[in-house]
């Protein structure tokens, strides 16, 4: 069923329609009153405009029927959206809770400013943590490369001993690639390790600063030398 919003024809064509005597006596279709409550209506389902065309074309004479055709009345007319049902009023479990979280966030940005971190290592935290889209292509691409190396010697053996029978061979392929894949691991790993213990290392480092130049406001330019470590 369509909804409808009427037009001033169909409008219109719903008073003609209200107005005719319910019990005519004529062998069309039956008169059932349309309500006009609003007036005019919000919305008419178009079973209910196809209902008033054909009565009005059985009972209007000659070719005043013609205004009263189903594509004439639908003229003008829109489709009828009906409005969002109002927002629901928050619970006071949510409104509990939503100030529970409130209280939360001031707390904590009440601690960030008496325990203040540094910007450079807070930043430096974050790049090392994140996973990037370059780290992914090259785990992607160290997997791939593994793999590969893998099954080149699987297939390498595989067409060396081609004059050993096929267990043999099916054999000796499947170990030489078992011992490529454990040795790519071992190195991998390694690798990894390696890279490690090098950022753990750097982070222990101590920045030292150096003093190079110093200026006294109203004294002139002063030069030395001072280190802090």
């Amino acid at each position: 069923m369509v909804l409808l919003v009427p037009s001033a024809p169909l409008l219109t064509a719903i008073k003609l329609y209200n107005s005719l005597p319910q019990s005519s006596g004529l062998s069309g279709p039956e008169i059932d009153p349309i309500p006009l409550d609003p007036s005019p209506p919000e919305y008419v389902d178009h079973r209910t405009v196809k209902k008033i065309s054909d009565v009005l074309l059985h009972t209007s004479p000659g070719d005043s029927a013609n205004q009263y055709r189903l594509n004439s009345l639908l003229r003008g007319c829109a489709v009828y959206i009906p409005p969002k049902p109002p927002k629901p009023e928050p619970t006071e479990e949510y409104k509990a809770l939503m100030h529970r979280l409130r209280l939360e966030s001031e707390e904590c940005s009440y601690r960030s400013l008496l325990h203040p971190t540094d910007p450079a290592l807070t930043l430096l935290s974050s790049q090392e943590e994140e996973y990037t889209l370059k780290d992914l292509r090259s785990d992607l691409s160290l997997i791939a490369n593994v793999l590969f190396s893998v099954l080149a010697t699987g297939g390498a053996v595989w067409a060396v001993a081609s004059s050993w029978a096929v267990p043999e061979r099916l054999a000796l392929a499947f170990i030489a690639a078992i011992a490529v894949a454990i040795a790519e691991v071992v190195v991998l790993s390694g690798y990894y390790r390696r890279i490690e213990e090098a950022k753990a290392l750097e982070r222990k480092k101590v920045e030292k600063k150096e003093v190079i130049r110093t200026w006294t406001v109203g004294g002139g330019k002063k030069e030395g030398k001072k280190k802090s470590g």
